[in-house]
């Protein structure tokens, strides 16, 4: 017994030491592939399709502690240090804990007017949906400072807590309708807005006050669609009259600061 438990001991201890090929990865606890070919191959400017040509049938979410990954030749090195990377494209960042693809382009990147296609072309292949940390993502050009949870030229940083109808009824100061919202705010979804993402307020705000504005109501906690329209507006209504003057409205999903015709 004794015997074995050297042998097993030693050949641990072999595999530890040696590589299946030269520039060979072994996975450890907590490696991604994109901390392996990033920091630990020195190709900061991979794809996943690049790692993909060099370790053909590898699945990086079923990743395994001792598992081989193959850095290919021609690393191109780089240091990472508080999420910025060098040696990579200019204005690269390194994804750290917490980041968002609206948070690395807005704040890290300096980007507050990009969209989400202004961030694929300059990311293409990268999915803001199943971002690791380790990966390297390019900032492009043209880099711009933002500050606080508003932006100038009548834009808006996203904060914790913020919906679309918050941020153009209160912050935006519009009587806007989600369709007045889409055509200012192409591509954005409101039913997955990102701490640090930018939104436009467009031109000629209005001011609102309290939980009405002209015409209007504006939705605070507690408020259905029902409630507002028999109680807030005084009408008999059905759904569909609510409807003819609300189009786009859903009522399974009114969020606080939304502003509804009467």
């Amino acid at each position: 017994m004794y015997r074995k438990t050297i042998l097993i001991a030693l050949v641990l201890a072999i595999a530890s030491l040696c590589q299946a090929d030269d520039g060979d990865i072994t996975v450890m606890d907590g490696d991604t592939c994109y901390a392996i070919w990033t920091t630990k191959c020195g190709h900061p400017n991979w794809s996943q399709s690049d790692f993909d040509k060099v370790n053909p049938n590898i699945n990086c979410d079923t990743l395994q502690i001792g598992q081989t990954i193959k850095c290919g030749s021609g690393g191109t090195s780089g240091t990472t240090s508080g999420g910025t990377t060098s040696g990579g494209d200019g204005g690269g960042y390194t994804v750290v804990s917490g980041d968002t693809c609206y948070g690395v382009w807005t704040t890290k990147c300096g980007h507050p007017n990009w969209s989400q296609s202004d961030f694929d072309k300059a990311n293409p292949n990268v999915n803001c949906d199943t971002l690791q940390i380790g990966q390297h993502l390019n900032c492009g050009d043209d880099s711009g400072s933002t500050s606080g949870g508003s932006t100038s030229s009548g834009g808006i940083t996203v904060v914790k807590g913020d919906t679309c109808y918050a941020i153009w009824t209160s912050k935006c100061g519009h009587n806007w309708s989600q369709s007045d919202f889409d055509k200012v705010n192409p591509g954005i979804n409101c039913n997955s807005l990102q701490i640090g993402q930018h939104l436009s307020c467009g031109d000629a705000g209005s001011s609102t006050s309290g939980g009405s504005t002209s015409g209007g109501i504006t939705v605070v906690k507690g408020d259905t669609c029902y409630l507002i329209w028999t109680s807030k507006c005084g009408h008999p209504w059905s759904q569909t009259d609510f409807d003819k003057v609300n189009p786009g409205i859903n009522c399974a999903a009114l969020q606080i600061g939304q502003n509804l015709k009467c």
